[in-house]
């Protein structure tokens, strides 16, 4: 081979070997790569950047009331994943999102079985969005109340009206106010009929001067946000956290 030629040859592998590491610098950097290598190598810090979510979630936590005899868990997901207050605390969260009056009733068996000292029922948001009638809504609610009493008849049993919603939001519910005063209506009457079942309405803690949900209350019209929870702790503090001093009996 010529001397020119074999120049020209190691100056395009030249060339080239430079293009390659630029490109696979160029890669690293966009990727995540580069930062992984120098962070390995202990000459960068790990970014303290926020993902959305886990501003929320900042968001939400510090807005939720704070004592000094609070015992916290604190980290990752493994920790935020965790049924803590289950292990420990007397209130146990029951609630499935897009449940039904007929789905609890499905599922009402491992509720009751642990016969609970106190039972709050907040359901049939679904089964309004789903237009079920209220006569099926009722005839299942009714089921409901019946075979709490029958399999765990000391259970203290309070029934919340449905909350209101809010129609001022670009994907508002498929329901209005009216229909949810006609159903507690109907709802309260039925409660009525179960002798020591407590009905509570939280509506005027939630509602703005025209009736409907608090728009600062809510995340769509009809889910509740942070404040929105906040704005029923008081009224539920006192039909929650009583008698909780004293022992169940066996």
């Amino acid at each position: 081979m010529k001397f020119f030629d074999r120049r020209r040859l190691v100056n395009a592998l030249f060339v080239a070997s430079v293009l390659l590491n630029v490109s696979m610098i160029a890669y690293l950097a966009n990727s995540g790569g580069l930062r992984r290598i120098f962070l390995k190598a202990d000459l960068v810090e790990l970014p303290r950047t926020r993902l959305d979510f886990q501003k929320d979630l900042e968001a939400r936590y510090r807005k939720l009331p704070n004592t000094p005899a609070e015992i916290d868990f604190v980290g990752d997901s493994l920790v935020g994943d965790g049924p803590w207050s289950e292990f420990f605390s007397e209130v146990h969260n029951r609630g499935i999102g897009g449940d039904t009056v007929s789905g609890v009733l499905g599922r009402l068996g491992e509720i009751t079985e642990g016969k609970p000292r106190k039972l709050f029922l907040l359901i049939g948001t679904n089964d309004l969005a789903a237009s079920v009638p209220d006569a099926q809504y009722l005839r299942h609610y009714r089921t409901l109340l019946e075979r709490i009493r029958e399999e765990s008849p000391e259970t203290a049993v309070t029934v919340l009206a449905i909350f209101p919603v809010n129609m001022t939001f670009p994907n508002k519910p498929t329901f209005d106010n009216a229909r949810v005063v006609e159903t507690n209506r109907q709802l309260k009457g039925l409660v009525a009929e179960f002798p020591g079942v407590r009905f509570l309405d939280l509506t005027r803690y939630l509602v703005d001067d025209t009736g409907s949900l608090r728009r600062d209350f809510s995340t769509d019209g009809m889910h509740l946000n942070v404040d929105g929870y906040l704005a029923i702790r008081e009224p539920l503090k006192g039909p929650v956290t009583e008698g909780m001093d004293r022992k169940p009996t066996e």
